[in-house]
Order: structure tokens, then C-alpha cells, then sequence
């Protein structure tokens, strides 16, 4: 072109950006800024913003954001929206709610971006306090705005808000719940083991039917290893899209964690004579402005060689220290073990971590971002590596003794979260389980960082999966440097009679009785029984935790909803028979 306007680059910046070309797309940005012919724009920033947030390139989205002061460019809407999002998405919270903060007229967009971004981080109940805050400031809330806080409710265990916000869409909030809205709750419910629930729901969906609702519900089959209904929902998957990859993967997960091998090589089998391949999991991270790129057991790297060496330093760390790799992850590769080790231990975020941590000093943190869920292996291998870091790089730390009286039923379970990564960050689904004894006496042992201040709280987590929050403010503790073992002792609905103590005894020897603690066999899923039924009170809810009685029935082998019978697209999935309801 003789001349390119800023309409001509945008063009070109906003194809790369919808098409999923990250990188490309922040070339041509960078090379409209060195062509200086042409300035960017509100259009032109929201492009590149967009792409940062793809990429995880949190560097050059700050970097975008500083320009935007520099320039005195007026933010709009689409820029606040935007912004919100890029750091969300780099993992950068506190940096989006400064933006948002500072927003002095926020509209439906703005409130919604920020909700959608304490959704990604699993905080679900500060998501809900946003969305109280909107109806507060006069703000109506769009379908969009009810889709991030559903999901903020899935990501954070919050069965009873999901089922309120859902129920109370069209009634309170005059929105229709569409296809994403149902998709979203069948999650919610599937994600705690409500299966009966979730297929009823889809049985009065008045929305289409759609790819997401069967993955949803697919995913929550992988989650609890339910097989005869994961074989029915990629069924009904694959009748929408033939060539969805995601449902074989999923349902080959499912078989995986069941140790039914066998249909996990089938299921291959078929992928590979239907011509479909997996998409290749790829990891980026954002390295002194650079983002650098992995796959799967990938050498192309200029320093595969020490990242390699950086990866087998810190597995055979962890080994020393206890770490069993989660072999249910593994798709069949092989029966030697070393064989199944290397297939997880290549894993495209682990050689993106062990980079990161070649090249970026403490307290910088790893930011990595990756196209496809995370495997639970390389979350957990996350998990330890980061609190390792942090504890050990950054502060000193001391033996806690957490410690509960609480009489619970059968089946029922513990356990501590809080705002540090070692709790969780606030999400349930890393909560750290407690250890019962005899009494009813919960305890747990933890090394926390000293002279760091930490908001937690407990947990009870029935055999369904549904939490119920400890009621009352959430508790506050700061470890201080000592070679004995802090004891703190709570009380369930009494805040005010947390205690903590200093026990006069030897960490040395109290590690001895955490090795035979973890060594106990957990309680298997199978010997759970039904939840009990109670009623609580949590953030602004007054919720009645009723036993899906369906739900408990229902088993692998179990009779599910009688749907039509059609053509098996998935071995080892039975016909059922018919149903006067039919099922896209």
C-alpha cells in the first residue's frame, strides 16, 4: 500500500487478534509504532490489549497501559474493558481492580469485566460482591454479566448462589437463561456430583441444545470418573460436532482415571481412523518482555538443554520430598513406568515453569499461560513448586497445627483455604484437607511462611462435594520465627474463641507423626454416603444443603435418562432405550 492509515493497520492488527495470532498481531503493533506515520488508537489499543491478554504478555499490556497515560487517551469504556481483562488474564488481579477502581463511571461492560475476572481466579464470593455492588450503583445486568458470575459460582464450589442466580435470572433480572447460562450450571451442579439434577435441567432446557452443555456435563464426568454418563454425553457431543477432538480427550480422561485401559486404546484407535488428532497443548511465558513458547516435550528451545536440567533438579526434589506423580492423567503410552513418568514429566507448562525459573529472580512471579486446561498432574506440580519457592526463597517458616472440634457425618470432610497460594488463594477446590481422630478432633499440619499475614478459613465439604463456608468474619494469623509448633484451635461458629498457642515440643518430632498421617489410606469415594442435610448460613445466604437422593443412586452401572437409541459414535457406550424426549 502507498499509504497506510491507522484503519489499514488496524485492520490488519484486529485479524491477527481474531484469529487467534497473538504474536503476530503485536509485531504489526510494534511496527505501527516504529512506522510513526500513523499513531494508534482507542481501536488500535483494545486490539493489542486483546492479544496481550491471549498471550499472557503482561509486560507489554502494562507497557500499553503507561502509553496510554503518556498520550492522556481518554478511557473509554472499550479501553477500561479491556484492561480489566489483559490483567485478569495474565494473573495480575490487583493491577485490574486498581483500573477498575479508578473508573469513576462504571457501566454494565466494566462491572462485568471485573466479575469475570475474580471468576478466572476462583474468587467466587468477591465476583458476588461485585455483582451486589453493580445493583447497588443502579447498573442492570446483562446476559454476559450473568454468565461470569455463574461461572464464578462453578469455579468456587458455590452450589446454592449458582442455583439462585439461575432460578432468579428471568424473574428478578428479566433475562432468559440461554444455552452458556444452562451450560454454566449444569457445571455448577455436575461439579458437585448432582448428576440426576443436571440431566433433569437439560431435560427442561428451552434453549437449543449446543456442544457446551454436553461438554459441561463431560467434564463433570471426569471430574468424578462417571463413566456409563460420560459415554452419553460425548455420545451426544459427537452427534453436534463429529469432529470435536475435546470429547474424545475428555472421555479417554474418564477411562483413564477408571483404569479401563483397554477402551482407552480403543478410543485412540478411533481418533486416529477418524483422521482426528488432539490439539497440542502449548504453554507461553513472558520472560523480560519476550514470550516464549512450549510444547510438549519440546527441544526447539535455545536453552532446552538447562531447562531440562532445571526440570530433572526440581523433580528429584520433589520426589525427596514426597511427590508421587498423578498417573490417572496419563493417557496409555506404554507399560514401563519410566515410560509413563516421561510422558507427564514433559508436560509443556512444567518446561515453561522450570524456564521461568531459570530466568526470573524472586519475587518475580511465573506467569504462564496455556490453550488448554490444565492437566490435575501439572496442577498440583505447580502448586508445590510455587508455595516451595515462595516459602523457602522469600521467608523463613514454622510448623502450624490447625485443630477443629467438630463432630460431622460419615463421609463428610475439612478443610483450611485462604488468600495465600499455600491455602489455596480462596479457591475450595485447593483447600487442604484436615485429618480426623478420635473425638471428632480435626487437625493439620502446615508449614507457613514467618512474619506473613494470612486471612483463612474452614471448610466442610460433604460427600456430594458441596462446601459450606465457616461462618463469621474470616479469621486472621501471622507466624512468628519459633522452633516449636503454633497451635491454632478454632471453633466452627465462633469466631471469637480462636486461640493460638505455642506447643512446647520439637518441630523434629512432630514430623515424624505427619509422615504416618499422610501415609493413612484416604476414604474412597465408594464407601461415602449420602450427604446430610442441614441448613447454613455464608455470604448472604441462608442455603438448605438437601441430599440429591437421584444423584447418590446414581452409579456407573446405574439406569440414567432413557434417551432415544442411534448410532454408537463412542465403543463401549450402550443403547438405552427410548424416550418421548428427544435429544439433539
Amino acid at each position: 500500500m502507498p499509504f497506510r492509515d491507522i484503519a489499514a493497520w488496524n485492520a490488519l492488527i484486529s485479524a491477527y487478534e481474531q484469529n487467534e495470532k497473538s504474536k503476530e498481531a503485536l509485531n504489526i503493533f510494534q511496527q505501527l509504532l516504529a512506522d510513526k506515520s500513523s499513531k494508534p488508537n482507542e481501536v488500535t489499543l483494545v486490539c493489542a490489549l486483546s492479544a496481550c491478554a491471549q498471550l499472557g504478555a503482561a509486560d507489554m499490556g502494562s507497557w500499553i497501559h503507561v502509553y496510554i497515560e503518556k498520550q492522556c487517551i481518554k478511557l473509554n469504556s472499550y479501553l477500561c474493558t479491556s484492561l480489566i481483562d489483559m490483567y485478569s488474564k495474565c494473573g495480575d488481579l490487583e493491577r485490574a481492580l486498581d483500573v477498575f477502581n479508578s473508573v469513576k463511571k462504571k457501566d454494565v461492560f466494566t462491572w462485568s469485566a471485573m466479575i469475570a475476572g475474580h471468576a478466572m481466579h476462583g474468587r467466587g464470593r468477591a465476583a458476588i460482591d461485585i455483582f451486589s455492588r453493580m445493583q447497588d450503583a443502579g447498573v442492570k445486568p446483562n446476559a454476559v454479566t450473568l454468565i461470569n458470575v455463574l461461572s464464578a459460582c462453578s469455579h468456587a464450589g458455590l452450589l446454592e448462589e449458582g442455583r439462585f442466580f439461575f432460578n432468579e435470572m428471568q424473574p428478578l433480572y428479566g433475562i432468559k437463561p440461554q444455552a452458556e447460562h444452562y451450560s454454566c450450571m449444569i457445571d455448577i451442579l455436575g461439579r458437585a456430583g448432582y448428576f440426576s439434577e443436571a440431566m433433569d435441567l437439560i431435560k427442561k432446557m428451552e434453549a437449543p441444545y449446543t456442544a457446551s452443555v454436553w461438554l459441561s456435563l463431560l467434564g463433570a464426568c471426569c471430574l468424578h470418573a462417571n463413566v456409563s454418563l460420560a459415554e452419553l454425553a460425548a455420545s451426544r457431543l459427537l452427534r453436534l460436532e463429529p469432529k470435536n477432538d475435546g470429547a474424545y480427550v475428555l472421555l479417554s480422561n474418564v477411562y483413564a482415571k477408571s483404569g479401563n485401559w483397554d477402551k482407552v486404546a480403543k478410543l485412540r484407535k478411533l481418533m486416529k481412523d477418524s483422521g482426528l488428532k488432539k490439539e497440542a497443548g502449548c504453554s507461553s511465558i513472558e520472560v523480560n518482555g519476550t514470550v516464549d513458547e512450549f510444547l510438549v516435550a519440546d527441544n526447539s528451545h535455545p536453552m532446552a538443554r538447562e531447562i531440562y536440567a532445571k526440570l530433572d533438579e526440581i523433580v528429584s526434589k520433589l520426589k525427596t520430598d514426597g511427590y508421587v506423580l498423578n498417573e490417572p492423567h496419563i493417557l496409555q503410552v506404554g507399560d514401563e513406568e519410566s515410560m509413563k513418568e516421561q510422558a507427564l514429566y514433559v508436560h509443556s507448562e512444567k518446561l515453561a515453569i522450570a524456564f521461568g525459573l531459570l530466568c526470573l529472580a524472586p519475587p518475580q512471579p511465573i506467569r504462564i499461560v496455556k490453550n488448554l486446561r490444565v492437566c490435575g498432574d501439572c496442577h498440583s506440580f505447580a502448586k508445590i513448586v510455587g508455595v516451595g519457592a515462595e516459602t523457602t526463597e522469600l521467608y523463613k517458616s514454622v510448623c502450624v497445627k490447625f485443630q477443629l472440634e467438630k463432630e460431622c457425618q460419615f463421609g463428610d470432610q475439612i478443610l483450611l483455604v485462604g488468600d495465600d497460594p499455600i491455602l489455596g488463594s480462596w479457591n475450595p477446590s485447593d483447600a487442604i484437607p484436615f485429618d480426623w481422630s478420635e473425638g471428632h478432633i480435626w487437625s493439620l499440619f502446615l508449614e507457613l511462611p514467618v512474619g506473613k499475614p494470612i486471612q483463612y478459613k474452614v471448610l466442610l465439604k460433604n460427600s456430594m462435594g458441596e462446601v459450606m463456608w465457616q461462618p463469621g468474619p474470616d479469621r486472621n494469623f501471622e507466624a512468628w520465627e519459633t522452633k516449636n509448633v503454633i497451635t491454632v484451635t478454632e471453633e466452627w461458629d465462633n469466631a471469637e474463641a480462636h486461640k493460638i498457642s505455642e506447643e512446647q515440643q520439637a518441630i523434629e518430632e512432630n514430623e515424624e507423626l505427619m509422615r504416618n498421617t499422610l501415609e493413612e489410606p484416604s476414604l474412597p469415594d465408594s464407601d461415602r454416603k449420602a450427604p446430610r442435610k442441614e441448613v447454613a448460613v455464608g455470604e448472604g445466604f441462608e442455603r438448605q444443603a438437601k441430599a440429591d437422593k437421584n444423584s447418590a443412586e446414581l452409579g456407573e452401572e446405574g439406569n440414567l435418562v432413557p434417551l432415544d437409541e442411534g448410532p454408537v459414535l463412542v465403543p463401549g457406550l450402550t443403547q438405552l432405550s427410548s424416550s418421548k424426549e428427544e435429544y439433539a
